[in-house]
């Protein structure tokens, strides 16, 4: 919705109206509240007008009292009474924005029948750690090891034994009971003024 009163600006310059809009674009797009007094004043001589920008913005801000709905019944009535209004308004990105909710209509009601107490974020924060997971493995050949490596990552599971390489060792081992380990060195990384 906030892109419907910048794409305006270009028609509405050259119809002569440039003075009245100049310094409005934060007035529309910021919440009443969040108004400044300056912005508050321009706001309100800029609703005086009948402009598009200034339908599309009444519409927007009409569309703030859904959320206030306990009810998915009258949630549901104010959504189809705003798209009606809005396929009527003659506003092509209003609009498109009524069709977008029409279309999402019984997914946008779930919200008021879960009573507001679902948040997207778990969601989000489940996307967000799948999309690292993919890429830490920087690809995957098939299917099956991403869906492993996914039920790792979101499950937060141990490593499975057959990949450690202690247990790589011990594999090797078991093959070849008779056989002793190789001995292991370590490297020293760090060198000493003394050592010749």
């Amino acid at each position: 919705m906030t892109t419907c009163a910048p794409r305006r600006r270009g028609k509405l310059r050259r119809d002569g109206y440039e003075p009245i809009l100049k310094h409005t674009r934060w007035c529309f797009l910021k919440r009443p509240e969040n108004l400044t007094d300056t912005q508050h004043d321009k706001l309100t001589d800029v609703l005086r007008y009948n402009l598009r920008s200034v339908r599309a913005y009444l519409l927007k801000e009409s569309l703030d009292a859904f959320w206030q709905y306990d009810s998915a019944l009258w949630a549901s009535w104010f959504l189809d009474k705003w798209c009606t209004r809005a396929l009527r308004s003659r506003l092509e990105p209003m609009k498109k924005i009524a069709r977008t909710l029409r279309s999402h209509h019984d997914l946008i009601l779930n919200w008021f029948i879960a009573k507001r107490e679902i948040s997207s974020g778990a969601v989000e924060g489940m996307n967000t750690n799948a999309k690292l997971a993919i890429r830490k493995a920087r690809g995957f050949r098939t299917y099956e090891a991403l869906e492993t490596a996914l039920y790792h990552q979101l499950g937060h599971l141990p490593e499975p034994a057959f990949l450690t390489i202690d247990s790589v060792e011990e594999a090797s081992l078991k093959a070849v009971p008779d056989t002793k380990p190789p001995p292991t060195k370590l490297i020293s990384q760090s060198v000493t003024a003394n050592d010749p």
